[in-house]
């Protein structure tokens, strides 16, 4: 029987009985944290108790809606799923949601042979639109004529941005799409259709029929230095932070844009600043930052005329969180049928 510890119950109704269905195949048993059961050394208490008496847990399922009660996801939080808690090789596999794993101690669970699988197909095409929203609200300084129509400056003769037509239109703009999984791919796609001329930076080159339409740049210093607007997609790891810095967003042509809905660490925020003050780079739109509240985000990145920010939400829409449960849950059950997990981001 393999055990799957459910970290609180799905949202959706439609996957809570995706997760009974797969119960009713005789082949798992899921066990839920009662509901008195709140907060992260609680939970963990709670886990190592329901060790005794089925000898461990071989799955973890946590859903979004708990996953804060956990935080953080170190290697603390893991350490009761592991030996000597139960047998070597009983946890064998995670199920999160979303398409980023940077606060996942993935090195420490391939150690012990865990797999770590996420949700990228999910999130990808709401997450992609939203960058191509920023993009074109970038480009077309949307943000500053809204703030000057709420301020009372829009008027017949006026002289304020709301009177000026100072957008940059995006017809035979050059895009260049940092990271082709999932995202980017649709990112290329959306922006293709909109007259923009598309490539991408990759650690390897896709297949022509998965490249959707993009040229690829193997090397980096090309890649730069040939853009017109840099669309991040990479995830966040020892290898992308600070992987867009001073160096490389100066080798952009001056009067480019830069686009983030990856991570906030992947660009050197000094640099962006700077580059933004000096007028190099035009304008930025950024749904995600170094740290993630208003009151730590830099000054002049919340104050710029030339900036559009939102808070970390490219994938929030009306459903996206019942299409998260159900990946999850597809994850777990490819692995209980076939012997390996979907989407897993690590090996061993």
């Amino acid at each position: 029987m393999i055990n799957i510890f459910s970290v609180g119950r799905p949202e959706s109704e439609k996957a809570q009985k995706e997760l009974n269905e797969l119960q009713k195949s005789g082949k798992v048993e899921v066990w839920y944290i009662p509901d008195e059961v709140i907060g992260r050394s609680a939970i963990l208490d709670w886990v190592k108790s329901s060790a005794i008496q089925n000898g461990g847990f071989h799955c973890v399922l946590f859903w979004i809606n708990r996953v804060y009660q956990l935080l953080p996801t170190d290697e603390t939080l893991w350490i009761p799923f592991l030996p000597p808690f139960v047998p070597e090789g009983t946890l064998k596999l995670i199920c999160g949601p979303g398409a980023g794993f940077d606060k996942v101690p993935v090195k420490f669970l391939s150690e012990h042979k865990v797999w770590y699988s996420n949700t990228p197909e999910a999130v990808a095409e709401p997450t992609a639109l939203h960058a191509v929203i920023l993009t074109l609200t970038t480009l077309r300084k949307t943000t500053a004529a809204e703030r000057s129509v709420r301020r009372g400056e829009w008027e017949v003769g006026g002289t304020s941005i709301a009177n000026k037509a100072m957008g940059r239109s995006q017809l035979g703009l050059r895009v260049g799409i940092l990271g082709m999984g999932s995202i980017g791919r649709h990112v290329a796609r959306y922006l293709t259709s909109m007259g923009m001329t598309i490539c991408y930076h990759n650690r390897r080159q896709l297949p022509d029929s998965q490249a959707a339409g993009a040229t690829y740049i193997a090397s980096k210093e090309e890649f730069f230095e040939n853009i017109d607007v840099l669309s991040i997609h990479v995830p966040l790891n020892p290898s992308t932070e600070g992987m867009v810095g001073e160096k490389e967003i100066s080798s952009m042509p001056r009067g480019s844009y830069i686009i983030n809905t990856a991570r906030g660490q992947v660009i050197d925020t000094s640099a962006l600043v700077e580059a933004l003050k000096s007028g190099h780079i035009a304008g930025a739109g950024l749904d995600v930052f170094d740290n993630e509240c208003s009151s730590e985000i830099d000054p002049y990145l919340m104050n710029s005329d030339d900036v559009t920010l939102t808070p970390h939400f490219a994938c929030n829409v009306n459903g996206m969180l019942e299409v998260v449960e159900i990946e999850q849950i597809n994850n777990a059950r490819v692995w209980i049928n076939e012997g390996t997990p979907l989407n897993t981001v690590n090996s061993w």
